[in-house]
């Protein structure tokens, strides 16, 4: 009982912390490196990355990655599916620190999340791409979109 009981508060970890759990659908991470259009090599970082399927969609086109996952038996499981690929799964919280210097971030999160990430973003990178799926940036044309995934360049 305890085990279940641990097991349900580590999952709903994300609820005070930002978007809960729930997987991306593999045409919106399609669409979503179609959006990006970074050379091969690049690395790719998933904000919220959950249990790894959009990192290892984006290693199976030729690009590393990098999530950010707080729910550790989250990290635990992509670190276990992706052990194959160049990805990194870090569990700590994408808002604790600078955001790395990349050309290309997914999040697929609520409104509130995507908006605070905006102004997250313009502090602290330049020259990237942010793919957003479901939500656009209140305020801000999408540079493109594509069946609910919003493109933004920095």
């Amino acid at each position: 009982m305890i085990l279940i009981f641990t097991i349900v508060i580590l999952l709903s970890l994300s609820l005070w912390f930002g978007a809960p759990y729930l997987p991306s659908k593999s045409e919106h991470i399609q669409i979503a490196l179609k959006l990006l259009n970074l050379p091969k090599g690049h690395t790719i970082v998933d904000l919220g990355s959950g249990d790894g399927k959009v990192l290892k969609q984006a290693a199976a086109k030729g690009y590393k990655g990098l999530g950010f996952e707080i729910n550790p038996i989250l990290t635990w499981i992509s670190r276990f599916r992706l052990r194959k690929y160049p990805v990194e799964i870090k569990n700590i919280s994408f808002w604790s620190r600078p955001l790395p210097r990349v050309k290309g971030i997914y999040i697929f999160g609520t409104q509130s999340v995507v908006d605070k990430l905006d102004k997250k973003i313009q502090k602290d990178l330049e020259h990237t791409k942010l793919v957003s799926v479901g939500y656009k940036i209140t305020g801000k044309k999408p540079d493109k979109s594509l069946n609910g995934v919003h493109l933004y360049v920095y």
